[in-house]
């Protein structure tokens, strides 16, 4: 066997040994941001449910419960958890230093810090002092004086 020949083929093969490292980090990584892109996800969901209850309670739609305010900072509270378990491993993957970066990070420290303040502020919703932005029940009385006002 020729010397030479060897060392270079026992070269390449500890270039590409060091490579399947970087390879399976990148895997993961590939996984990692499909799991960012979730929690981002989940946090517009939140962010939606929480806009759509305050709407109604602003239009008298619902009354306020102090129940469903505790319930929806505690799904904010539950997020902003998971996210804080997750900066460990997002900045292994930034440490690494792939081309690119981490695909979702500027969103998702934009989200995190977002959704601390949301916790921050506490701030419950109120009812309308304008009365024209109010959903109004009418039964069928109601219902008949106005169709016979708009007739005359």
């Amino acid at each position: 066997m020729t010397p030479t020949i060897k060392n270079h083929l026992e070269k390449r093969l500890s270039h590409y040994e060091g490579e399947s490292h970087s390879y399976k980090i990148a895997e993961v990584l590939n996984q990692f941001e499909v799991f960012l892109g979730g929690l981002l996800e989940l946090y517009e969901s939140i962010k939606e449910f929480d806009r759509g209850w305050r709407l109604s309670v602003f239009r008298g739609i619902v009354e306020f419960s102090g129940d469903d305010h505790r319930d929806i900072r505690n799904l904010y509270q539950r997020w902003v958890n998971i996210c804080q378990a997750v900066e460990k491993p997002l900045r292994f993957f930034e440490d690494e230093g792939f081309a690119g970066g981490v695909a979702g990070t500027e969103e998702f420290r934009a989200a995190l810090n977002e959704a601390q303040k949301t916790l921050a502020a506490n701030e419950s919703p109120r009812l309308s002092a304008a009365v024209g932005l109010r959903r109004i029940k009418l039964d069928a009385e109601g219902s008949r004086m106005i169709r016979e006002m708009l007739k005359s």
